[in-house]
């Protein structure tokens, strides 16, 4: 990120990643905070407060493939919330959300946009054809959680091969380890189940 680019943090959590890329694109650049969890939108809201960061918009909604209202889920623990139950985290309460396109939502181009939604991530692609359009040179950065994926009843693998198809180069950052992983090697583990969650 650099200083007067456009940002989207989709699933912006308390704001980590947000208040960061705020800082590296300047006042003339600006970030779009997505994130529908009131509990951790009050934490974001404070966060840019503390910080005094101004060039920070926060959208309280779900981004998705379309407009609508649903079931969202709140877990025990506040970075694994979505709309689907999280295989590494205990099922909580449920609450009704409004679901948005970032196609409705953000205005391109973007340069760059981070997606960290728990096993949406496909939906939030599916919304955002006009913003990638418009956004010939963006970069995304998109956690790829294949447990998440299947519990939101997605083949892992239909991620990168998307991604692939309209025309993205892919590099894997593995968190576990920080190193740089080759992506047919890891759907290669997926299909012989050899893949931890």
């Amino acid at each position: 990120a650099r200083p007067g680019m456009r940002v989207a943090d989709v699933g912006a959590h308390i704001g980590y990643f947000s208040l960061l890329l705020a800082r590296l694109v300047g006042e003339r650049g600006h970030v779009y905070a997505v994130e529908p969890a009131e509990e951790n939108v009050r934490f974001l809201e404070r966060n840019l407060a503390a910080n005094g960061l101004g060039n920070v918009t926060l959208l309280r909604v779900a981004a998705g493939r379309e407009r609508r209202r649903r079931t969202f889920r709140l877990t025990g623990s506040s970075d694994s919330h979505g709309f689907y139950d999280h295989p590494l985290a205990d099922a909580g309460t449920t609450l009704e959300i409004d679901e948005e396109p970032l196609d409705d939502l953000i205005e391109g181009p973007v340069d760059i946009v981070k997606v960290d939604v728990e096993g949406a991530e496909l939906e939030v692609l599916g919304g955002m054809r006009r913003l990638l359009d418009e956004s010939p040179a963006v970069r995304l950065v998109i956690e790829w959680n294949p447990a998440c994926l299947r519990a939101a009843g997605h083949d892992p693998a239909r991620l990168p091969l998307e991604l692939h198809e309209r025309g993205f180069e892919l590099a894997v950052l593995d968190e576990r380890t920080g190193s740089a992983r080759d992506v047919e090697g890891i759907v290669s583990e997926l299909d012989r189940g050899t893949l931890d969650p």
